[in-house]
């Protein structure tokens, strides 16, 4: 890598950095590409970006970021996955990585806006409901009284329907008899 890409690998990160709302850094050595291929699939149907870190033109990157303190784990080789869109898509595809046995992924820190994740608490993200899925929720949650109301304003004419009908019958019955 010639200083030139050096320059825009570090403007790069920087921007995508500086547009995360999450960033997950873990150690990928001895990594298969079917592992890594994978995460890639996952990350990007979640519109997350995975890179694979440089440590030093890393630590360039971050210094002017709110992830400042992620250069402290910037040692061995490693893998950051950012993004500003959906948090907990990103955390459940490393977390799921980080779970399997053969595979030797491994978390190492996080940062959620300015605050420092530990790996627990990347873990407690990952448990929580995907976007599309609180969205749902929401919704549901806001349809429940409009639901009501409309049941409630539908009584009324229906109500005065089924006497209107019962009339009609007591008066046909009424006919039949005479």
């Amino acid at each position: 890598m010639n200083r030139e890409e050096k320059k825009l690998y570090v403007e790069e990160l920087k921007e995508g950095l500086s547009k995360a709302k999450v960033a997950i850094l873990a150690t990928y050595q001895g990594m298969t590409v079917a592992h890594m291929t994978g995460l890639r699939k996952k990350l990007n149907a979640s519109r997350a970006e995975l890179r694979v870190l440089k440590n030093r033109l890393g630590k360039l990157a971050v210094q002017a970021t709110d992830y400042q303190d992620l250069s402290k784990d910037l040692t061995g080789t490693n893998v950051l996955g950012y993004t500003g869109k959906d948090i907990v898509s990103l955390a459940k595809a490393f977390v799921e990585l980080d779970k399997e046995e053969d595979n030797p992924f491994k978390l190492k820190a996080g940062f959620l806006g300015c605050k420092r994740l530990s790996v627990d608490e990347i873990k407690q993200i990952a448990k929580l409901p995907a976007r599309e899925e609180l969205l749902s929720h929401f919704l549901r949650v806001l349809q429940g009284p409009m639901q009501g109301l409309v049941t409630v304003l539908s009584a009324v004419p229906r109500g005065f329907v089924q006497v209107l009908a019962a009339v009609s019958q007591a008066k046909e019955k009424g006919e039949n008899k005479s």
